[in-house]
């Protein structure tokens, strides 16, 4: 059971790593390849192939806790995602197992700096072959480059499975929960999905823990955010906490539902940490330099680093609410979650 979870973890890492240009293994970046996507695609694509195949060939536990959703088409009228709908239908559709749009996209509640959630699901023959996995990749990465359209600071792109997750599910890297508010993209897909999902109370823990020591980190060495692309990255951890931390703690829920929940944990003086950061999102004005927008067309690890450090300035309303009080109660309100989460569980481990 344990080699299943860790053939299928290291996998699913390596996965991302390969759709983002991120290096894999032992395969450091060339010059090119950090240049063009393509290339690094093309360079280490064996090496996910033959990770697959041994991923696909791992024996797992039969799983009976089975799960029957349903998951209706989109139909909203935002224009960012009709053109990569678009795209995944007349390109990628006998490749891919499934596609989602979720968070205030799927749930038609997005507003002007809503990011593009969506999650794909890959089929068996995506693997086939070199040039296969090649060509889905490239199109994958045109559509998160349309993404920029939607929301210019956008920090991340696909979510990323096999078919081969949804027999041994892990609840960690998207939680079933999502799905209730999740819309298809792919027209000829049945709206139907059926999750095997095993336990991952272990991997839940261990992902809150390094999400929230990586905050603390960056505070103990006085890292702030300093400009606009850093804040909207920073914003959006803090009010993904909660939802982190309640499902660590067994109680897995959308983000937007676990503010509430979480007052039962914290001290009420510690909510302000999630009403500022709410209200910096809701009067969030940006509007990309020159500059910037050559990031948005020609987006690649080069310019996404530049974009990254040298994105337009904090407006000085922002720089005081983010003062150092606020980080001060931030650290007081990791802390205060840590202990409850170590608690329970040295509590259950008895």
């Amino acid at each position: 059971m344990f080699e299943a979870r860790a053939i299928q973890n290291s996998f699913h890492k390596m996965l991302v790593s390969y759709l983002n240009g991120i290096p894999i293994r032992k395969h450091p970046l060339t010059f090119f390849s950090k240049l063009s996507k393509d290339i690094y695609y093309y360079n280490n694509a064996d090496t996910l192939i033959n990770c697959f195949n041994k991923y696909s060939s791992t024996n797992v536990p039969v799983l009976s806790e089975s799960y029957k959703l349903r998951i209706p088409h989109y139909e909203g009228t935002n224009p960012v995602v009709h053109k990569i709908m678009n795209i995944l239908n007349a390109e990628l559709c006998d490749y891919l197992h499934s596609a989602y749009v979720h968070g205030s996209l799927g749930t038609y509640e997005e507003v002007e700096y809503s990011d593009f959630d969506g999650l794909v699901i890959l089929n068996k023959c995506c693997f086939a072959d070199k040039k296969s996995l090649v060509n889905v990749f490239k199109i994958l990465d045109k559509c998160q480059k349309l993404m920029l359209q939607q929301d210019p600071l956008q920090h991340h792109g696909w979510f990323i499975l096999t078919y081969l997750d949804l027999r041994y599910y892990c609840d960690t890297y998207f939680p079933k929960t999502l799905f209730s508010y999740s819309k298809s993209l792919l027209h000829n897909k049945d709206e139907h999905l059926t999750i095997l999902s095993r336990d991952s109370k272990d991997e839940s823990i261990s992902h809150y823990y390094e999400f929230s020591n990586s905050i603390i980190e960056r505070i103990n060495s006085n890292v702030y955010p300093s400009n606009m692309y850093q804040t909207k990255l920073f914003i959006s951890k803090i009010l993904l906490l909660p939802s982190l931390f309640l499902s660590a703690m067994g109680e897995p829920v959308w983000k937007k539902y676990s503010f509430d929940l979480l007052n039962k944990y914290i001290d009420n003086e510690l909510l302000v940490i999630f009403s500022t950061a709410s209200c910096i999102r809701d009067s969030w004005d940006y509007i990309p330099s020159s500059f910037n927008n050559l990031f948005i067309k020609y987006p690649n690890n080069t310019t996404k680093y530049l974009f990254n450090e040298f994105s337009k300035d904090l407006d000085h309303n922002i720089i005081k609410q983010l003062d150092s009080k606020y980080f001060v109660l931030l650290r007081e309100l990791i802390s205060q979650l840590g202990n409850y989460l170590t608690e329970k569980y040295n509590h259950e481990a008895h």
